[in-house]
């Protein structure tokens, strides 16, 4: 190894031959990582040879122990099939003396299907391992809050917001059918009394995750949100509501 020394005390590595300074050369450094004794990261420092092309990857590891931070990437999933997990820090692999490659470990995903969704219920998700046989299960706790009935009324009050929304969206039809001199439509008027009856009728049974998400979405948007991201009609999509009418006038 070309070894050099000013004294007894100060010994460091250098090439017998410097890299030539390509441009080549310059952009490939200082796009590299390196891995430092105390495990944290970090990128080419920059320091150079005395012709001006940047340091080498060995010279940082006979001098400073940084190793070479290569194929940094996550094995292929093949489509969902799998999980990956990276190994902990100090499992890196080491190739070519200097160089080193995060490890992973790859497991057969075992499917479970996520419990039907049921208001109030807090389904924690987690996985159990095989690591015989390198498979990694889906598994769901549920439980129910004691004050389910306090969240159902609580939830009413969502309904509620997004309901008025709807009906104040659609006030402007009643005076348009006044000027045309056009009746509405006993489809329109049983839409929005419909509307009206929702929060006495609701039916929490009926209600689908998707929903959940939506008006509760919907009701903190309308809540806090300004005139520029309220939402459109169109975009409302809520299978637990009346479904909308667009026969205004009969």
């Amino acid at each position: 190894m070309p070894w050099k020394s000013e004294d007894e005390s100060k010994k460091y590595w250098v090439p017998d031959v410097e890299p030539e300074k390509t441009e080549e050369w310059q952009f490939t450094q200082m796009g590299k990582s390196y891995l430092k004794p105390d495990g944290s990261r970090t990128g080419h420092p920059g320091w150079y040879f005395g012709n001006g092309a940047y340091a080498s990857d060995e010279y940082f590891y006979y001098n400073y122990k940084w190793y070479t931070i290569v194929d940094d990437s996550r094995p292929d999933l093949e489509n969902g099939k799998y999980i990956i997990f990276e190994s902990p820090e100090s499992e890196w692999e080491v190739f070519d003396t200097y160089k080193i490659r995060k490890t992973y470990k790859k497991y057969l995903h075992n499917k479970v299907e996520k419990p039907a969704f049921q208001f109030g219920q807090v389904v924690v998700h987690s996985y159990d391992y095989d690591e015989v046989n390198m498979t990694v299960s889906d598994n769901y706790s549920v439980s129910i809050p004691t004050d389910l009935e306090f969240e159902k009324n609580q939830f009413l009050n969502e309904v509620r917001t997004v309901r008025d929304f709807i009906l104040k969206e659609t006030d402007y039809i009643i005076p348009i059918s006044i000027e045309r001199g056009e009746s509405l439509s006993q489809e329109f008027i049983n839409y929005r009394q419909s509307l009206r009856d929702l929060p006495q009728q609701f039916d929490f049974n009926s209600l689908t995750e998707d929903d959940h998400t939506q008006i509760l979405s919907i009701s903190t948007n309308l809540k806090t949100g300004t005139y520029l991201s309220k939402p459109k009609l169109e975009d409302i999509n809520i299978s637990c509501f009346p479904e909308m009418s667009i026969n205004y006038f009969s």
